[in-house]
C-alpha cells in the first residue's frame, strides 16, 4: 500500500515538473527564433546581355544575390566575394563568406537589348552580419598541403629584398645589385617583362590595385604600371614613410613617421587630404566601412571619416598598443598587444567601445604581428624573443580554439583559408592546420631575408638569390 501511494506522488510531482518547464522551453525557443532574424529585402540583379541567355541569367541571379546581402548587412558586397564559395541548395544560397540567404523567390525577369534583369525578394539570416569582411587579405584557397612540393627554382642575378608581389600572373620582386629595382617576372614562363630601378631601397612592401603598383623609397611615392613597369607619377612627401599604404576606390592612404596621413589620388597623385594625428610614428592605415583607422605610438586608435575627411574618435586603448596596425571590418576592429600578457581585443567599429577581450599567456613579448582575420577567425601572433606564440580565436566571441607555441621567429601571415594557415618565419614556410594548429607542411629553405608571396595556386618563396615556386 504505501509502494502505491510513493509511485502515485513520483508521478504527480513529474506531471508537476513538466507543466512548469514546458512553458519555459517555449519562451526558450521563441528567444531562440528571435535571435536567428530574418531581414526581407527586394532587390533587382542584371548583367550585360550577349548572346548566351543562360550565363547572362545566372550572373544576374548572381548580382541579385549581391545585392540583397549587401541591401540587408548594410556593408559593401563585390561581386567577385559573392560568386566566389557560392553554393545554391534548393531556394537557400550559402556564401561562404557571407553568410546565408535563407530563402528566395523570383518576381520577375525581363531583358533589354543589351541588359538581363532579375527581381526577387529573399530572407537574409542576421547572422551573416558577422561574416561581413571576415576575410585575409591573401587567399590560399586553392593550395593542397598533400600535394605542395617545389615545383620550379629561379636563380636570380642580384639579392632579393622584402616586399615582394603577385598579381594577374606577375611576380614583382624587389631586388639589390649594383642598384635597387623591381624586376616582374611571368609567373608561368620565368621571363623576365620589365624591369625598373629605384633611387633607393623600398621602405614599405609593394601595394597593387591591380593596375598600379605603389612603391615607397623613404619619402618618394612612386607609382607604376603593373604589366609593363612605366611610372605614372611620383610624389615626394617629405616626411619618411615605413608602414606599408593601402589602396581604396582610386585613392591611396598613407601615414608617416611624423604622424601625419595623407590621402593621394592614385590617377594623378593628386593630395586630396591630409591629417595629423598629433603624435609620432602612427601604423599601418586600413580601411573598413568608408573609414580609415590606425594607431598611434602613445596607444590611441584613431578613426577617420573617408567620405567627411573629419575624425570620428580618438580612444585611448593601451600604452603597450605600440603603433601596431588594426585589422578592422565594418562590425568590429582588433587590435593585439601585450601589458605582461598577449592581449587581442574586439572593439565596436562604430562607437568604440570594447566587445570583448581574450588575455592570454604571460609573457614578455619583443614585437605583435597585427591580428589577421580569415572567415570567422582571428589569428594572433607574438614573437617571444627567437620563439613565437600563436593563438586562433573566434572572431565573434574571443573564445579561444588553440594556442601554438613555435620555436621560429614569425615574419609575416602569407595567407589563410578554412584548410590551411601560411606563415613565413627566417627558418623557411611553416603550414598549419586551422583545426588544431598542427604543422602541416614546412619548407626546407631560409635565407637571411625571406619572404612568402601567395600567387593565385601556388606560393612563391623569395631568398637569397633565390625563388622556389610550390604548388
Amino acid at each position: 500500500m504505501m509502494i502505491t501511494k510513493r509511485r502515485r506522488f513520483d508521478w504527480l510531482v513529474l506531471i508537476i515538473c513538466l507543466l512548469i518547464l514546458l512553458p519555459q522551453s517555449r519562451v526558450a525557443a521563441d528567444q531562440k527564433e528571435d535571435l536567428d532574424e530574418r531581414i526581407k529585402v527586394e532587390v533587382l540583379g542584371q548583367t550585360n546581355f550577349e548572346s548566351d541567355i543562360s550565363k547572362a541569367r545566372d550572373r544576374a541571379l548572381k548580382d541579385a544575390f549581391r545585392a540583397a546581402l549587401e541591401k540587408a548587412l548594410g556593408a559593401r558586397v563585390t561581386t567577385a566575394t559573392t560568386m566566389e564559395g557560392l553554393t545554391i541548395t534548393s531556394d537557400v544560397v550559402i556564401s561562404q563568406t557571407w553568410g546565408h540567404i535563407l530563402s528566395y523567390k523570383i518576381t520577375k525577369e525581363y531583358q533589354s537589348k543589351d541588359k538581363y534583369y532579375i527581381q526577387l525578394t529573399a530572407e537574409v539570416s542576421s547572422d551573416a552580419r558577422w561574416w561581413a569582411e571576415f576575410e585575409g587579405s591573401l587567399s590560399v584557397n586553392s593550395l593542397h598541403v598533400k600535394d605542395l612540393t617545389l615545383q620550379q627554382s629561379y636563380v636570380l642575378d642580384d639579392q632579393v629584398s622584402p616586399g615582394g608581389l603577385s598579381k594577374d600572373k606577375v611576380l614583382v620582386i624587389p631586388v639589390k645589385g649594383e642598384t635597387y629595382a623591381l624586376m616582374a617576372v611571368h609567373t608561368e614562363s620565368l621571363q623576365v617583362v620589365w624591369r625598373k630601378n629605384l633611387n633607393s631601397k623600398l621602405t614599405t612592401p609593394l601595394v597593387t590595385d591591380g593596375e598600379w603598383i605603389v612603391a615607397v623609397t623613404d619619402r618618394e611615392i612612386t607609382v607604376l604600371n603593373l604589366l609593363y613597369g612605366w611610372i605614372k607619377w611620383s610624389y615626394d612627401l617629405k616626411e619618411s614613410v615605413n608602414q606599408k599604404p593601402v589602396t581604396y576606390n582610386g585613392n591611396l592612404y598613407v601615414t608617416t613617421q611624423k604622424g601625419n596621413l595623407y590621402v593621394l589620388g592614385l590617377n594623378k597623385g593628386d593630395l586630396i587630404w591630409k591629417y595629423n594625428s598629433q603624435s609620432y610614428f602612427i601604423s599601418a592605415p586600413a580601411i573598413a566601412g568608408e573609414r580609415a583607422y590606425f594607431t598611434d605610438s602613445q596607444g590611441y586608435l584613431h578613426v577617420l571619416d573617408i567620405a567627411r575627411k573629419s575624425r570620428v574618435f580618438k580612444r585611448l586603448i593601451n600604452p603597450k598598443l605600440y603603433a601596431t596596425a588594426p585589422t578592422p571590418t565594418s562590425i568590429f576592429t582588433y587590435l593585439a598587444w601585450n601589458d605582461g600578457n598577449d592581449t587581442i581585443s574586439a572593439l565596436d567599429s562604430v562607437s568604440g567601445e570594447t566587445i570583448w577581450s581574450f588575455i592570454g599567456d604571460v609573457a614578455k613579448t619583443s614585437s605583435v604581428i597585427p591580428p589577421y582575420l580569415f572567415n570567422d577567425k582571428i589569428l594572433g601572433i607574438f614573437i617571444h624573443g627567437n620563439h613565437s606564440r600563436v593563438y586562433l580565436l573566434d572572431a565573434k566571441t574571443g573564445h579561444r580554439y588553440w594556442t601554438k607555441d613555435m620555436d621560429e621567429t614569425v615574419i609575416e601571415v602569407a595567407g589563410a583559408s578554412k584548410d590551411l594557415i601560411v606563415l613565413n618565419t627566417w627558418q623557411g614556410i611553416r603550414i598549419l592546420d586551422p583545426e588544431f594548429g598542427a604543422i602541416l607542411w614546412e619548407s626546407g629553405a631560409a635565407g637571411l631575408k625571406t619572404q612568402v608571396v601567395s600567387g593565385e595556386d601556388r606560393l612563391y618563396y623569395l631568398y637569397d638569390q633565390n625563388v622556389d615556386i610550390y604548388w
